[in-house]
């Protein structure tokens, strides 16, 4: 099974780093993955979160998103403009 994320951002704030991911997991449920941590650093932490839909995906996504922002964080990446399918 090839990974295709339905939608991607990706952040980072001086050495610090936060990823948020939209993609269906094995059994075609929807999840969000958030990882974060420090560069060139091991420690870290990914957060999977199961979704209804792909509509709470994206969200869940925005909600995580604006937080980031307000907390200093500059937008490096963004992929998936389309709309992903519920």
């Amino acid at each position: 099974m090839t990974y295709h994320p339905m939608m991607e951002q990706f952040f980072i704030k001086g050495t610090r780093y936060y990823q948020i991911t939209l993609t269906r997991d094995l059994l075609g449920d929807w999840v969000v993955t958030k990882i974060n941590g420090r560069r060139g650093s091991r420690l870290g932490r990914i957060r999977n979160t199961p979704v209804a839909s792909a509509r709470d995906g994206r969200v869940l996504i925005e909600e995580a998103s604006r937080l980031r922002i307000a907390h200093g964080y500059r937008l490096r990446c963004a992929a998936g403009a389309k709309r992903p399918h519920d």
